[in-house]
């Protein structure tokens, strides 16, 4: 009895200890970190890649176990038949399964793809052909392609403009088509987003110049050519609105005196308008009085400033009348002089 308790046992701990090692060995086999490397390593897989090819991508930086597993994976999933092309990131860590996974089921890393402000379609073609998988032939002879370029509303002529210089995050193994298009969507929203920012700095330079001119009743010359000097956010914005003439002004300066038109009569409608407001107000809400007859505090500053409009209208009109007299009495001078 005492024996078959102790051959129980000594099965029971053989299969844990079977187990234990089965587990550590298919831990190093499948978990363990795959690559030699302390950095990411990026492998790429073209059309042209067969398993072999693929090998001897990973085998530079690849552990030996690791590898091992990798291959038996890949052996008994018909990996071979079915390799997807892409740009796999294999960090540090990442086991032969998490490696194998990714690339049986083309969980790629995406590249981040700068577009260099170049105008030419060679060069343009050779900095992105290089860092594509579809190569600087096959974009430029698409460039190229008067029938692919009327698709996207330029000509061989003008397709370059449709690239917006910027870094776009792109998957390596792209088409030429799917990257005309991506660039296209790019190039719209662009330029959109451009007369977009345009519409509302306009919107704002507009409202900001009306409440210059309440204010001050005039523009003077010296003002807004000094807009083209400061450097705030409305100065800013006024430089951006008029690059749009720079073609009929030499520049922005004197597109700003320009605007600078004397009116002798913007006073006189200011003060006038401002006595019919004055005048409105008065009747909509007449002053209330209290038990003495005492006008508000609000009644007596509309008053007030009524008043002030009445002199300073008053006073205009003196002015001017004076300035009328004074040339006449010039003109008759001048005229008694020759008789």
């Amino acid at each position: 009895m005492k024996k078959k308790k102790s051959f129980s046992k000594l099965y029971l701990y053989g299969a844990i200890g079977c187990i234990a090692v089965i587990a550590i060995v298919g831990y190093i086999y499948c978990f363990s970190s795959f690559s030699k490397s302390s950095n990411t390593e990026y492998v790429y897989i073209d059309s042209d890649d067969n398993i072999d090819s693929v090998y001897n991508k990973l085998r530079p930086f690849a552990k030996s176990i690791p590898f091992q597993a990798f291959k038996t994976l890949t052996l008994h999933s018909g990996y071979a038949d079915h390799i997807r092309t892409g740009r796999y990131a294999i960090a540090p860590g990442d086991g032969a399964l998490k490696t194998w996974r990714h690339m049986k089921n083309g969980l790629q890393e995406p590249v981040s793809l700068t577009i260099p402000s170049v105008r030419t379609l060679d060069k343009l073609s050779d900095e992105i052909g290089k860092k594509m998988m579809f190569g600087s032939n096959d974009l430029y002879h698409a460039l190229r392609d008067e029938s692919i370029c009327q698709k996207y509303g330029y000509d061989t002529a003008t397709i370059a403009c449709m690239f917006v210089p910027n870094t776009y995050d792109l998957y390596w193994n792209i088409s030429v088509d799917k990257f005309l298009e991506r660039m296209k969507k790019e190039s719209d929203k662009f330029w959109n987003f451009e007369r977009t920012e345009k519409a509302k700095a306009m919107k704002l330079m507009a409202s900001k110049l009306a409440v210059a001119g309440i204010i001050e009743g005039t523009f003077s010359e010296e003002g807004l050519a000094a807009m083209s000097d400061v450097k705030d956010l409305t100065s800013q914005m006024a430089k951006e609105l008029a690059l749009g003439i720079r073609d009929n002004v030499e520049d922005i300066a004197a597109a700003f005196r320009k605007m600078a038109v004397i009116n002798p009569e913007r006073k006189k409608n200011i003060a006038a308008a401002q006595l019919k407001e004055t005048a409105a107000e008065e009747q909509k809400a007449p002053a209330a009085k209290d038990s003495f007859g005492v006008r508000t505090a609000q009644a007596q500053v509309r008053q007030a400033l009524y008043e002030g409009l009445l002199a300073r209208t008053a006073e205009e009109q003196k002015k001017r009348k004076s300035k009328k007299a004074e040339v006449d009495e010039n003109q008759l001078s001048i005229f008694g002089f020759a008789a």
